[in-house]
C-alpha cells in the first residue's frame, strides 16, 4: 500500500500566454464576428425547424435539419457561437 508521501503534487501553474496586443485585438474581433455569424445561422435554422413543425411539412430523409439530427445541428451552431463569444471576451480582457 502506498502512503500519501509517494504522491507529490505537481505544479499546476502554467506560464501566462504572452500574446502581442495587435494579435489579441485581431483574434478578439475575429471571434466576435464568428460568434455573431454562427448565432445568425443558428437562428435561421431554428426558425426553419419551427416552421417545419408548425406546418407539418413532409421532408425527404436526406434533408439535414430533420428530427434529432436537426436538433443536434442547431445546438452545435449555438454552442460554437457561445464558445467563440467566450474566446472573444477572454482575448479582449487580456
Amino acid at each position: 500500500m502506498l502512503s500519501r508521501c509517494h504522491f507529490k503534487r505537481l505544479k499546476t501553474s502554467a506560464p501566462a500566454l504572452s500574446i502581442p496586443k495587435v494579435n489579441r485585438q485581431f483574434f478578439s474581433a475575429l471571434f466576435d464576428v464568428l460568434s455573431s455569424q454562427l448565432m445568425t445561422i443558428g437562428d435561421i435554422l431554428f426558425m426553419i425547424f419551427v416552421e417545419q413543425l408548425l406546418t407539418e411539412f413532409e421532408l425527404a430523409e436526406s434533408y439535414p435539419f430533420t428530427r434529432v439530427r436537426g436538433y443536434m445541428l442547431i445546438l452545435l451552431f449555438y454552442l460554437l457561437s457561445l464558445t467563440f463569444h467566450w474566446q472573444s471576451v477572454w482575448f479582449s480582457k487580456q
